[in-house]
């Protein structure tokens, strides 16, 4: 998630060009990535994919 304006001045930049607008976004899931990766592989893409996901169930679960 990047707000509107940042996401279209950035477009396809690369990470290292985008972080510092994901350092300074006003979504603190943002402000993790360039917190938490220094740049952007397959494989740390996959480890984001896999901690949203645990994310997303933890919150959204429906106990019956």
């Amino acid at each position: 998630l990047l707000e509107a304006k940042a996401n279209r001045e950035l477009g396809n930049a690369p990470f290292a060009e985008k972080r510092e607008a994901y350092r300074k976004s006003t979504f603190a899931i943002t402000r993790k990535l360039a917190e938490d990766y220094d740049c952007w592989t397959p494989e740390k893409l996959q480890a984001r994919q896999r901690w949203m996901a645990r994310q997303a169930r933890s919150i959204w679960s429906i106990s019956f």
